[in-house]
């Protein structure tokens, strides 16, 4: 399966949440809380955040009231998709006895 990025595509990205700083913000494509890498369970050599505290970098956001739409949708129009568990598939490896 070959993936091309937004750039390729010449879809206009979201903000990106780690630059966005603590100004209020107008979403026309929403916001970018990608990390690379990102496991579900914390990792020991990854300082990347997991998957639950990027869900929590989305809650706190949504909680203080920091964005806005045009039309006023926020309100009932979180998503959250994401693509992880490489850490499933290392725990798998180290684990191997435990899938028989």
């Amino acid at each position: 399966m070959f993936v091309r990025s937004a750039k390729e595509l010449g879809v206009k990205l979201p903000c990106l949440w780690r630059t966005h700083g603590k100004k209020k913000l107008k979403l026309d494509r929403g916001m970018n809380f990608a990390f690379g890498r990102s496991e579900v369970f914390d990792s020991p050599t990854d300082r990347s955040p997991n998957i639950s505290t990027q869900v929590g970098f989305l809650v706190n956001l949504a909680l203080a009231r920091r964005v806005y739409t045009t039309d006023g949708d926020l309100t009932s129009s979180y998503a959250l998709l994401s693509y992880s568990g490489s850490d499933y598939y290392g725990f798998i490896d180290e684990n191997p006895k435990i899938w028989l």
